[in-house]
């Protein structure tokens, strides 16, 4: 029997270090989702206000019932409004997850890609990106926790 084919959702997927991830995913052998608050033309991608609730819990219903294998958060909020930074980067992540925690598989992956920030300044970044990088480690080790009983991988890549 030949190997199943995994799903991959990459949040963020389309610009940046997002879509060269998606990229590498789609090159072997994934079927990737991405999602991002860009409008394209596109079944495998879902537009969404990472800082809108209620368009994060629509996700879901857009998502079905499919199994997700990877998911990857590569998304990244550029300003320096603090409770902005907050909520794409930390609410948006917390609110994927408890949404589409049905949909992922025994042995998904979950990856955040953080920052350096979190354990240096960094003089070119704001405040709120120093203090929500640091907030994704303590973030991805509570899921990590939570969810690794069912054999769901968390990891922060800095």
């Amino acid at each position: 029997m030949g190997e199943q084919i995994k799903t991959s959702l990459v949040i963020g997927g389309t610009r940046g270090i997002g879509s060269v991830v998606a990229e590498v995913l789609r090159d072997r052998g994934d079927q990737v989702i991405t999602l991002s608050r860009r409008e394209k033309n596109n079944e495998n991608h879902i537009s969404v206000d990472l800082s809108s609730k209620k368009q994060i819990s629509q996700t879901s219903k857009k998502i079905g019932k499919k199994h997700i294998n990877n998911l990857i958060f590569c998304h990244r909020y550029r300003d320096d409004k603090w409770r902005k930074e907050f909520q794409i980067s930390l609410d948006a992540i917390h609110h994927t997850i408890e949404n589409i925690n049905k949909n992922l598989t025994d042995n998904t992956a979950i990856v955040i890609i953080g920052s350096n920030a979190s354990r240096f300044i960094l003089d070119e970044q704001p405040l709120s990106y120093h203090a929500t990088r640091a907030a994704l480690e303590s973030l991805t080790r509570y899921y990590a926790v939570h969810l690794g009983a069912r054999g769901t991988r968390c990891n922060c890549v800095l």
